[in-house]
């Protein structure tokens, strides 16, 4: 009973993107300041990723409490449907996260701990209306994503690279959203949720996702022009990842779309590789 509880907690939170989240922070951290500067961002670099990677797993847990009806349709393997946790278990999961997160933020500085509160109220406010916000869901999570690089960017003094951070770091996220969009449509459907791809079809969405994960991967090529030709040669893998979303399909479909997400994060894994090799050798 306890292990399965475990287990199902642990899959709850999709730990993977969580990793992910959290090791994007130090990184940027360092392609945005250098080593030379890290002295002095100590807290920021050790409890950071820390409070981003609460953040995430608390979001992502409450997105499954929300999404039980629709888990069920698309997603029955997962925690809540599967019968692993009960819904209850995984809200007071969720909280206990939230508050994990602004416990850590507070022990950083004033701007993390502002950052996460407003992200943590977002958050509960994207998965407690995101059946009525539609598209604008999407945004509002993409910019979650996107602006703790601002952050970093205001708290170094290096605003200008961390803007294009930040842009490629949403349009990608969005991006990614609607192609996940696509492959739960059939759930959406079902429950109503105003959706692009439930609206508006899914080539229609897949043609916005791809303009949007464009604007992403020219954002992250224009950084080479702080970083050079090797930051680039990391970047290529991630690139072809991205173009596999870009280059849509002719006939899309919710298979396909799964596919295809499963790109644009294995993409953003390997762009933190090639941020922290451009950092490292610039």
């Amino acid at each position: 009973m306890v292990r399965d509880l475990s287990k199902g907690l642990f899959s709850l939170i999709r730990p993977v993107n969580c990793v992910m989240s959290a090791i994007a922070l130090p990184v940027a951290f360092v392609f945005l300041t250098g080593f030379d500067r890290l002295a002095g961002f100590g807290k920021e670099m050790l409890i950071g990723p820390v409070v981003v990677f609460f953040m995430c797993a608390g979001g992502n847990a409450l997105n499954d409490v929300v999404d039980l009806r629709i888990d069920r349709i698309n997603k029955p393997s997962r925690p809540i449907p599967s019968g692993m946790i009960t819904k209850k278990q995984a809200f007071l999961f969720s909280v206990l996260m939230f508050l994990a997160c602004i416990a850590a933020a507070s022990v950083v500085s004033k701007v993390f701990l502002v950052a996460a509160v407003t992200g943590t109220l977002v958050l509960g406010f994207y998965d407690m209306f995101s059946k009525s916000l539609g598209v604008l869901g999407n945004m509002i999570v993409s910019l979650v994503i996107g602006s703790p690089f601002m952050i970093i960017g205001m708290v170094t003094g290096e605003t200008h690279r961390a803007v294009f951070l930040a842009i490629a770091a949403a349009a990608i996220t969005f991006g990614r959203e609607l192609v996940k969009s696509i492959e739960d449509v059939k759930g959406d459907l079902v429950v109503g949720r105003f959706s692009l791809p439930a609206k508006y079809g899914k080539r229609k969405t897949m043609l916005v996702a791809s303009a949007s994960i464009l604007v992403g991967s020219v954002s992250l090529i224009y950084l080479r022009a702080f970083y050079g030709n090797l930051y680039l040669l990391f970047l290529i893998p991630a690139l072809y990842k991205f173009s596999s979303a870009i280059i849509q399909p002719v006939r899309m479909t919710p298979s396909k779309a799964g596919k295809f997400s499963k790109d644009i994060k294995t993409g953003s894994a390997i762009t933190i590789i090639a941020l922290l090799a451009g950092s490292l050798f610039v």
